[in-house]
């Protein structure tokens, strides 16, 4: 996931290209993607201390919602501060920006696991 960060850099230098070069973008998805490692690295404590105390199940759905949850209300709230745009503006913009990173992370995640079955063979 960490090497598609010039890829998100470039989705939001997409979104928000009227001034800024595209390495401020590229901190700013290093930054959106720190939050995400920290919320992860987070979750996965807490798992641990759900598997050490025998509450899975519903601890663990609990935990991964909350924190994938957690990740879209951040990168709008983000991209409103970081770049001034209206609630609106960010909203959209962050939307369409995760959804295209999403389809890019999806698509890599075929492409290496097909490469992968391929070595296999």
């Amino acid at each position: 996931m960490f090497a598609l960060v010039p890829v998100l850099g470039l989705l939001v230098w997409l979104a928000y290209r009227k001034a800024v070069r595209y390495l401020s973008h590229l901190y700013f998805a290093i930054h959106v993607h720190a939050f995400v490692f920290v919320i992860q690295f987070a979750s996965q404590l807490i798992r641990i201390g759900a598997i050490l105390i025998a509450a899975r199940s519903i601890v663990f759905a609990v935990i991964t919602l909350t924190s994938e949850a957690l990740v879209v209300p951040y990168v709008i709230a983000a991209l409103h501060c970081v770049y001034g745009s209206t609630w609106a503006s960010a909203i959209f913009r962050g939307i369409a920006a995760l959804v295209g990173y999403i389809t890019v992370v999806f698509a890599v995640t075929i492409v290496v696991g097909i490469a992968a079955v391929l070595t296999l063979v």
